[in-house]
């Protein structure tokens, strides 16, 4: 009988579903710009803008911000450290930008210096095309509460969007 208990308790473990406990996001946007109406051929100038709400034990810093057009064209920003301290969040810091090939020789990254902050993604692009109209997706992922300097963030993202319309 012993035995019988212990194979069903050990099967009923193997089976059984953990609770995982969403995390709830360490920022907001703070600022959303950039949505309205443009011209062909004018510049795009779309952003926004993380912030911790002045917590000082917080990082509102981002780790990935994403921009996808309502067709599905990208570009995702990546913070990036370099140097043996990164894990500490002490290194140098820049932004790697890979877009679809939609808007891959397009569109470009703007943001603060990212040695100093890393609160502002945007996105640039120098030429408006009517295709550029419609509603853009904005995803951004918190860093690792120690810093920036990991290759990964939190999996904890914010999101919000900015419609266009090029004439």
């Amino acid at each position: 009988m012993y035995k019988f208990m212990l194979l069903f308790c050990l099967l009923g473990c193997l089976h059984a579903t953990p609770l995982i406990k969403q995390k709830s996001p360490r920022f907001i946007f703070d600022n959303v710009s950039g949505g309205g109406n443009y011209q062909v051929g004018s510049l795009i100038d779309m952003s926004v803008r993380t912030s911790d709400e002045d917590h000082v034990d917080e990082n509102d810093d981002w780790k990935f911000c994403t921009w996808t057009r309502a067709d599905g064209e990208y570009c995702k920003f990546d913070y990036v450290c370099d140097g043996p301290l990164c894990d500490i969040g002490v290194g140098k810091f820049h932004h790697e930008t890979v877009c679809s090939n939609g808007l891959k020789n397009r569109a470009q990254f703007a943001g603060e210096d990212p040695n100093l902050h890393n609160r502002r993604c945007g996105l640039q692009i120098p030429s408006a095309k009517r295709e550029d109209s419609g509603t853009w997706r904005i995803e951004v992922e918190e860093c690792r509460i120690t810093g920036c300097g990991s290759n990964d963030g939190n999996d904890v993202m914010i999101s919000t969007q900015i419609t266009i319309n090029v004439q």
